[in-house]
């Protein structure tokens, strides 16, 4: 699911919501801070301690807006080259929380977001967040389920879609993520439904073909696996029809979809 945070200079966030926020979403945190005029990014932390110091450290320098973001990886390898924030150019950086529909290869080493900036963004005016006609079109170029954040090297953040995250205390969050742990019994299956649903619209047909009829959820990644019966009685995982009969229907009509589509071309 990935969480995006937009924290202004004064305002204080937990070590418990840092916390939360990368147990929750453990493929790789990073942050952005502006100062003196140059924007500063540190990414490919894979330790929450480090993660933790790591922000706490920033506060005491960054002037302005600072960036915040932790991973779970939909496309793209874990590494630390597809940890956010990203750079789109010499004076502007992102993060980004959903899955986009831009038709990701299989197994690609990159991930969505970064193949959305080479294809979308990096050609763009160097100033373009201060442009409102141009993020209202890349608003409705990405839905509203996928949320950017953007800083510039003045310590200006710009949110697309702000209106989908969270405000509280006078900081930005896109999800939920922030507020639980895993350790807790509280979960907002609701987000996770619009999460799925999402999910499911953007699967490839070479992901129909490997999860088959009967995909498994991962409850720790919130991804569809394949089935497979040496997971039967573990909690971690539940078979999508088990867990929603409606977002089981969706998968199936697009499974469905996808095989008569193969078959056309076939003949």
């Amino acid at each position: 699911m990935c969480i995006a945070i937009v924290k202004p200079q004064g305002t204080i966030i937990s070590d418990e919501y840092l916390e939360n926020s990368f147990d929750n979403n453990k493929d790789g945190a990073g942050i952005a801070y502006a100062k003196n005029g140059h924007l500063y990014i540190i990414r490919g932390i894979f330790n929450k301690e480090e993660f933790i110091k790591t922000v706490r450290e920033a506060e005491k320098v960054a002037e302005g807006d600072m960036l915040i973001h932790c991973r779970i990886s939909t496309s793209g390898r874990i590494n630390k080259e597809n940890c956010h924030p990203h750079v789109v150019n010499d004076s502007l950086v992102m993060i980004h929380n959903g899955i986009l529909d831009i038709g990701v290869p299989t197994k690609s080493p990159i991930s969505d977001t970064v193949i959305f900036i080479k294809e979308y963004l990096k050609d763009l005016p160097k100033d373009f967040i201060k442009n409102k006609s141009i993020i209202k079109l890349i608003e409705k170029t990405i839905g509203t389920y996928n949320k950017f954040a953007f800083l510039n090297n003045k310590g200006e953040s710009v949110i697309c879609n702000p209106q989908e995250g969270i405000f509280e205390n006078g900081i930005w969050y896109s999800n939920n993520t922030y507020t639980y742990g895993w350790h807790n019994i509280y979960v907002d299956y609701d987000e996770f439904d619009d999460y799925l649903e999402d999910y499911i619209h953007c699967l490839e047909d070479e992901d129909f073909e490997l999860l088959g009829n009967y995909p498994l959820i991962d409850k720790e990644s919130w991804e569809l696996i394949p089935y497979d019966i040496s997971k039967n009685g573990n909690e971690r995982y539940i078979l999508l029809q088990e867990y929603s009969q409606k977002l089981y229907s969706a998968y199936l009509n697009n499974f469905w979809d996808n095989y008569q589509n193969l078959f056309r071309n076939i003949a």
